[in-house]
């Protein structure tokens, strides 16, 4: 019995030293992950080799330049959506629509925001200043790319109430416990074009061209970020167990709406 007593006080002994021992390996670890966070600059983020030059910013242009260019090109395909009559000549135009909104945010004005620091609090208007969390870089993208969506509130609510407030049922794919390589076929399947995910606790868009399927979104996980990556690769698409996946492009309502300037109503339930 005595022998017994003093070989548990060994073994909780031992048990104590190994935890103490993890406890400071996990400390450590948590230290460096910590710093490399706060040492990563807000603009320093590079675009990976894998994706192509559509997706860098141009130097050519400011952002309110790219803002007003894109205001301008809408502009023309209104005038002209107005000017046909023929169901076939509108959806000539509305195909035009299509194409200008996808080149619009996926393209043109999120490659602004690569590298603008996620904070689960940011509000920023601004690529580069400040921060900017996940819902309302969308909301605000799809702002100043000409959709009259109302950014704070559309920001604030959860990512499939986002989806819903922006296309109708018909567009919208739901998928639980699916793997991350079958949504993805299911995407391609689709067919390309912008599209807006959400996902457990999280919001972004998804861009599929001629490039890839790609992730852009202000990432909550290291770097913590507004991000470009592939679909395939990323750590947040695959730990969600839940995915609502909505086709913005694709809805012709939604791009009327664009086209006319009508105000977007956030949905709430």
């Amino acid at each position: 019995m005595v022998i017994g007593i003093v070989l548990k006080v060994w073994v909780q002994n031992q048990y104590g030293k190994f935890m103490k021992k993890l406890l400071l390996i996990l400390t450590c670890l948590t230290m460096q992950a910590s710093a490399a966070c706060t040492k990563q600059k807000p603009n320093s983020l590079q675009i990976p080799s894998t994706v192509s030059q559509s997706f860098t910013k141009s130097n050519q242009a400011t952002y309110e330049e790219t803002v007003a260019d894109i205001a301008k090109k809408r502009q023309r395909l209104k005038a002209e959506y107005l000017s046909v009559s023929s169901q076939g000549e509108k959806a000539h135009v509305l195909a035009q629509t299509q194409e200008l909104l996808v080149d619009a945010v996926g393209t043109k004005l999120a490659p602004f925001w690569y590298g603008t620091v996620w904070d689960f609090n940011g509000t920023s208007q601004e690529p580069g200043k400040g921060s900017i969390a996940c819902g309302y870089f969308v909301s605000t993208l799809l702002l100043h790319a000409g959709l009259e969506v109302q950014r704070v509130s559309m920001a604030q609510q959860a990512s499939e109430l986002i989806i819903k407030s922006l296309v109708s049922e018909k567009y919208i794919k739901r998928y639980s416990n699916r793997s991350l390589r079958d949504f993805v076929d299911s995407i391609k399947e689709w067919g390309p074009g912008l599209y807006i995910v959400g996902l457990d606790f999280h919001v972004g868009f998804i861009v599929y061209n001629k490039q890839g399927v790609y992730f852009v979104h202000s990432t909550y996980v290291h770097p913590q970020m507004v991000l470009n990556e592939k679909a395939i690769d990323s750590v947040v698409l695959q730990s969600s167990k839940y995915r609502v996946l909505g086709k913005l492009s694709e809805d012709d309502s939604l791009l009327i709406k664009w086209l006319m300037e009508k105000a977007i109503v956030t949905r709430k339930s």
